[in-house]
């Protein structure tokens, strides 16, 4: 119940997506088989708008609606203004770079004299892909190593027990810290509130 509306449906709407494949490839499949007939061009058109739909509008999500999204709830400003801002100002980042090797990329093709407005779609598709091929590549191996070894850790008594210790001193720390802040705090801004008020009833 505390989770927000939108969070709630950029969730369904992401799983609706990925799901629907699911449901497209066999429909797919079986009038590719029977391309032949008349009717299977138009069911064919249909599909390949479906899933040029699907594709796009996943895009969009992955690079723009899921990271804004997500650096929203992470900001810990108070006021839905702020937070939004932050969250364009941590993604710009990402987006600069990517607007970088994009502009590189068709100066490139401008140079070879190849570059034509059609191609800006296929270049785009096909730097999401590389992109997304390159992380799961990283990925995938740091999970290979990282997941058994986590695993062999958790079941190591006296591994456990000194990383609860490492842990718990850890938090001693950050509670001082804490602690501390919050006795500023109060010096700061409570102590001359209670004293206004103190004088202020004393006068009444």
């Amino acid at each position: 119940s505390d989770v927000p509306f939108y969070v709630k449906l950029i969730t369904y709407v992401t799983w609706l997506l990925c799901f629907s494949i699911v449901a497209l490839i066999p429909i797919d499949i079986f009038y590719t088989i029977k391309s032949t007939e008349p009717e299977s061009a138009e069911v064919t058109a249909r599909l390949r708008s479906t899933w040029n739909f699907i594709y796009w509008f996943t895009f969009v999500m992955t690079w723009v609606v899921l990271p804004l999204a997500q650096e929203y709830e992470d900001a810990g400003d108070f006021n839905a203004c702020d937070r939004l801002k932050r969250s364009l100002r941590i993604n710009g980042i990402l987006y600069a770079i990517i607007a970088i090797i994009g502009l590189l990329g068709f100066t490139y093709l401008l140079i070879k004299n190849e570059f034509h407005w059609s191609y800006v779609s296929e270049f785009v598709a096909s730097a999401a892909n590389a992109f997304g091929i390159t992380l799961v590549i990283i990925l995938l191996g740091y999970g290979l190593v990282q997941i058994p070894k986590e695993y062999f850790n958790m079941s190591n008594h006296d591994i456990m027990l000194k990383y609860f210790h490492f842990k718990a001193s850890d938090i001693e720390d950050h509670k001082e810290d804490t602690l501390s802040e919050l006795d500023d705090l109060i010096r700061v801004h409570i102590f001359p509130l209670l004293i206004f008020s103190y004088r202020k009833l004393s006068s009444c």
